[in-house]
């Protein structure tokens, strides 16, 4: 179970919420990217983004393959890693006090980095109007200069269902770091901001899906503002 994450560093904190609902058939072609904004060079100009295709190959499995681009402050894009995805809904929709699923994810990282395993419990409670997601990101490094120990990130939201083209939201993630070393609140990083979703129809069953979040840093070593974009075409 793991985190990668460094202060400054693009490997940063998760930037999406997910869902523990699984739809059948449903095929998905995905971007997500984040920009880093900060008055320090050291922090400002660091991205991430990933761009995958997946499919609901059952009631409770999704999987989806992701290749990963990133650029360090003051550097330039590389391609990063390989990462498969799956996730599994472990309970039906409605049936108990909360809707429950998990996210399991391999990294295959390149340019000689240790690769990575993810484990993460999904949370979602609808409750009228408002719908509330937590997830729970256990990351852990494996393979050829892994480094010891498990490092904890979350991703967390709050959603008002306002209309199916827009529904605000407001959105946190943070890296507190490996466990029985978190240090102090200001020496983790942590973002929470405004963000919205939406999704339009295309014609017969197809549709995008999409969301966008600007973020503020919490603590001294998190970026000032980090703007996350991400978009989803689905089609059966």
């Amino acid at each position: 179970v793991l985190a990668t994450s460094m202060p400054g560093n693009a490997e940063a904190a998760p930037f999406k919420v997910y869902s523990p609902n699984v739809v059948r058939g449903e095929n998905e072609i995905e971007y997500r990217g984040f920009r880093d904004f900060d008055n320090d060079s050291s922090r400002d100009g660091a991205e991430k983004h990933k761009f995958g295709v997946g499919r609901g190959f059952t009631d409770f499995w999704f999987s989806e393959i992701y290749t990963v681009y990133e650029k360090a402050p003051g550097g330039s894009y590389k391609h990063d890693a390989i990462e498969w995805e799956n996730r599994f809904q472990l309970s039906e929709q409605g049936k108990y006090w909360a809707d429950f699923g998990l996210l399991v994810e391999y990294e295959a990282t390149r340019h000689g980095n240790p690769d990575e395993v993810v484990i993460a419990p999904i949370i979602e409670k609808t409750l009228d109007r408002w719908v509330g997601t937590v997830n729970l990101f256990f990351e852990r490094q494996v393979g050829s200069g892994r480094s010891s120990g498990t490092k904890f990130e979350y991703a967390a939201r709050l959603k008002y269902l306002l209309n199916p083209r827009f529904e605000p939201a407001i959105e946190a993630f943070g890296e507190p770091g490996k466990f029985n070393h978190f240090g102090s609140f200001n020496e983790q990083e942590h973002w929470a901001g405004p963000a919205f979703y939406g999704s339009v129809g295309l014609g017969g069953s197809r549709k995008l899906v999409y969301s966008a979040a600007y973020l503020f840093g919490e603590t001294s070593v998190s970026s000032d503002n980090r703007a996350i974009l991400r978009l989803e075409y689905e089609f059966f």
